[in-house]
């Protein structure tokens, strides 16, 4: 698929998400998806105002905290996933305290952050 129109998917994907998805989504296009391959190749980022509109700022901006904590949180369960010394808990101990610390996300944010956390890892 090219970027143009992964990126069109994603604003769709985006405008049926729940909030804290779709300000998931909106990060994690711009700060992983948004970042692979040549930069003259590379399509604009999302801005908020393109993608949700009515979604005011303080509503974004608390939304954002919340998915920036998860994104940072989705580190601890690749740690214990290739079983850094650092980890504290075991994989799967680890991966439900991320899902009880980080509520009110779908499946795929949870599963597409503990990839990217992963991939930073690895």
């Amino acid at each position: 698929m090219d970027e143009t129109a992964q990126r069109a998917d994603y604003i769709r994907e985006m405008r049926s998400a729940q909030l804290l998805d779709a300000v998931f989504l909106l990060f994690y296009y711009n700060e992983w998806e948004h970042r692979w391959g040549p930069r003259s190749e590379r399509p604009p980022a999302l801005e908020l105002s393109e993608v949700l509109p009515e979604l005011s700022q303080p509503a974004y901006e608390h939304a954002l905290t919340l998915v920036v904590r998860m994104w940072k949180g989705a580190e601890e369960v690749g740690l214990a996933f290739f079983r850094y010394p650092q980890a504290k808990r075991t994989y799967e101990e680890e991966l439900v305290a991320f899902k009880v610390e980080n509520p009110g996300f779908s499946e795929k944010s949870y599963q597409l952050a503990i990839h990217a956390a992963f991939f930073k890892l690895r």
